[in-house]
């Protein structure tokens, strides 16, 4: 079985959001599930992840947010071409625009999205 899990946050600030993530990529670990997530461009919560070595992609994708079009088919390139070359099974999202475009994704790979 592949364990190897995606997590999307692209929430602008460190919070609650962001924690609930950090709590999922720490339980992810420690039961021996190959976890990366992809984040914006948030300085506060990328110090978080490499004190606790945990895998991690920045993107600037979060710009287009305001052009919700374009930035659900941006993420979902940038998630399909991540799951592609990491080999990932499983993308787990937080917020439901995130869930649109990995669904997108999921079209044109064996995805489960969570």
């Amino acid at each position: 079985m592949n364990n190897k899990v995606l997590v999307i946050d692209m929430h602008r600030r460190f919070g609650g959001g962001q924690m609930h993530s950090l709590c999922k990529l720490k339980m992810f670990k420690e039961n021996g599930i190959d976890a990366h997530i992809l984040i914006s461009r948030d300085k506060k919560f990328r110090e978080k992840l490499s004190e606790l070595g945990l895998n991690f992609t920045k993107t600037h994708i979060r710009l287009l947010f305001f052009v919700k079009p374009i930035f659900k088919v941006a993420l979902a390139i940038k998630i399909f071409f991540m799951c592609k070359k990491h080999k990932f099974k499983i993308v787990h999202c937080n917020s439901d625009y995130e869930i649109g475009a990995a669904r997108l994704a999921a079209k044109f790979l064996p995805l489960k999205v969570i």
